[in-house]
C-alpha cells in the first residue's frame, strides 16, 4: 500500500513503466513527476482548462500522459461548469 498513488486509468496506462522520458529541447534524459520524490515541487499551472507546464519534468510528464488533448481539456471544462475541479489559474503543486 506504500507504493501505490491514486491515478486515473488514461494517465496509468499512458505512463506504463516510464520514469523518464527524452526532453525534445535537449536531448536529455529527464525523470517523469515522481510524488514520493519530488515532493512539493511546481509543476504545472492551470489555465483555465489547459494545464501549462512550468518545469521540464512537468512538460514532460503533461506531454506523456497526454494531459492537454481536446478530450481532456474539454472533461476539465465540464468539471469546472460542475464546480468540480479549479477555475482560477493556480499552481498545481505536487504535494503527496
Amino acid at each position: 500500500m506504500d507504493n501505490l498513488a491514486f491515478a486515473c486509468m488514461l494517465c496509468n496506462q499512458r505512463k506504463g513503466t516510464d520514469i523518464a522520458s527524452v526532453d525534445p529541447a535537449t536531448g536529455n534524459v529527464i525523470s517523469l513527476f515522481h510524488p514520493r520524490v519530488i515532493n512539493g515541487l511546481i509543476i504545472s499551472a492551470l489555465l483555465r482548462e489547459f494545464i501549462e507546464p512550468i518545469s521540464r519534468i512537468g512538460f514532460l510528464t503533461i506531454r506523456l500522459l497526454q494531459l492537454n488533448t481536446v478530450e481532456r481539456q474539454r472533461e476539465r471544462e465540464m468539471l469546472q461548469r460542475l464546480g468540480s475541479y479549479p477555475t482560477q489559474p493556480a499552481e498545481i503543486f505536487a504535494s503527496f
